[in-house]
């Protein structure tokens, strides 16, 4: 059977790519089983599993602390995925990877593609992108999946984190003039598996690809929807981004066009209302 190697299994996509019924002989190390930024480690796993495809699920998602933690950043997410890039093509395994929206810069407005010119304006999208790069540099046979918005019912994320304070208080501010699209991991991870499977068959090519559910929301937006469903009684105020201050700037549109993928890959699409209330279902599940 073919196998597979995915690194990052502790994260909050990790979670999920545990409880795949993979078509695969699936291998899985956490951050603690491996350190990707250690170049010496990262080869030497790849080649005790020889693995036929290498998903890599870990990265530094820290977005406002990563202004002021630019070396940590970049050792993750671009030293550490040059070294399991150059691991694969040392061992001839293909490599599936994950970036992000914030490649862009949000002035655009209707659903990027994937040739649209980047332009990140933040510190954690300079990063994924060089990331993306030193892939490509090193690498024929990967495949770079950009998603935005990532939640789901494991660790932290923004669904948890308005859970959580929409419980201890009555009132929560949120932006409404920053739109994009929430993407659930637990349907990501359950589409990798058939991701993985046209890659091993080498059906469609190597590239960057768009990864994202149906419609388009704010944060404020997303908020009112989760509380909603969790029936939790809480007044909403919706603000813009200037009255909201982070350390980081985000993209004031950062919606990404799908279609390719979904069509390539042959999924089912899910509009990202769907998938909140699948996630839901899945937390009373414990899956």
């Amino acid at each position: 059977m073919t196998k597979l190697l995915i690194i990052g299994s502790g994260g909050q996509l990790g979670h999920y790519l545990t409880k795949v019924n993979w078509s695969f002989d699936a291998h899985f190390l956490s951050r603690e089983d491996l350190d990707v930024t250690d170049a010496h480690a990262v080869t030497m796993s790849i080649k005790h599993f020889q693995p036929s495809i290498v998903i890599n699920a870990s990265a530094y998602t820290k977005v406002d602390q990563a202004e002021d933690h630019q070396t940590d950043c970049n050792e993750v997410n671009v030293e550490g995925v040059k070294n399991i890039a150059q691991a694969c093509a040392e061992m001839n395994a293909s490599m599936i990877h994950f970036s992000t929206d914030y490649v862009f810069d949000g002035n655009k407005k209707h659903p990027y593609l994937p040739e649209d010119p980047t332009s990140p304006i933040n510190v954690y999208g300079r990063s994924k992108l060089e990331g993306e790069n030193a892939i490509f540099k090193h690498l024929k046979d990967a495949w770079v999946f950009r998603i935005s918005w990532l939640y789901s019912n494991f660790g932290h994320n923004f669904r948890s984190t308005v859970v959580r304070l929409a419980k201890e208080n009555d009132h929560m501010r949120m932006v409404g003039n920053q739109h994009g699209c929430p993407t659930y991991a637990g349907k990501l991870a359950e589409d990798l598996n058939l991701i993985a499977k046209a890659i091993n068959q080498k059906t469609v090519a190597p590239g960057v690809y768009h990864y994202s559910h149906d419609g388009l929301t704010s944060w404020y937006g997303f908020a009112k929807e989760i509380t909603e469903l969790e029936e939790i009684e809480i007044e909403l105020e919706e603000v813009t981004a200037e009255a909201f201050p982070t350390m980081a700037k985000r993209p004031k549109y950062s919606k990404l066009d799908g279609r390719r993928t979904i069509a390539d890959f042959q999924l089912a699409p899910i509009h990202w209302k769907e998938a909140l209330k699948r996630c839901k279902r899945d937390e009373e599940n414990d899956y």
